[in-house]
């Protein structure tokens, strides 16, 4: 792989990625400002995020998708220790 196909694969990436977060925030009716507060980011650095603009490390990624709670499936129920 030639780095400009590289550069092509990162920056889909990043949008794809930015895309997914903004669409989640959006359906929890959360303010852009608000989630970069939860996230311990500037509302710039969010709004990069958000339109693919930001290389973001792997651990500020799994920090905004812990705080939108994504997860691959809907949990209907939650178990609690002790339950059976």
């Amino acid at each position: 792989m030639d780095d400009n196909q590289k550069k092509i694969i990162e920056e889909k990436f990043r949008e794809n990625t930015g895309k997914l977060i903004k669409e989640t925030r959006k359906k929890k009716g959360w303010k852009q400002a608000y989630l970069a507060e939860k996230v311990g980011v500037s509302s710039s650095v969010m709004s990069d995020i958000e339109n693919g603009k930001e290389d973001m490390p792997l651990s500020r990624l799994a920090v905004i998708s812990h705080v939108n709670q994504f997860r691959g499936k809907q949990r209907t129920k939650r178990s609690t220790i002790g339950s059976i």
